[in-house]
């Protein structure tokens, strides 16, 4: 009987731990619990292009070479010719995001 009232109490404990009090204000920042997916990728072209905007007529921003490593927030696109885009992250970019072609990236598991 100890060991069942111990159990019943570890587990009520556990399920207040950082919990807020009753009736206290808790902004969103505070309540979501989240985690923001990183994807990682090799540049597999040599002097691959980073564009502004997945498109292949969208500005230059900078030039990636063979065996760079990428990250991005895991945002994809397809463009009206087919060409599938992933997006990158980068100073370079005002919003601090670009886009290369998918075909220019290999998953770095």
């Amino acid at each position: 009987m100890k060991l069942a009232s111990l159990m019943l109490a570890i587990s009520l404990v556990g399920a207040t731990v950082g919990a807020p009090a009753a009736g206290a204000a808790v902004s969103p920042s505070e309540s979501q619990v989240g985690v923001s997916a990183i994807c990682e990728f090799i540049v597999v072209t040599d002097g691959a292009p980073v564009r502004k905007s997945p498109y292949t007529t969208a500005t230059i921003l900078k030039r990636k070479n063979l065996g760079d490593r990428v990250t991005g927030n895991c945002d994809w696109t397809r463009d009206s010719d087919g060409n599938y885009w992933d997006s990158v992250y980068c100073s370079c970019a005002a919003s601090g995001i670009a886009w290369m072609r998918s075909k220019n990236l290999r998953p770095d598991l």
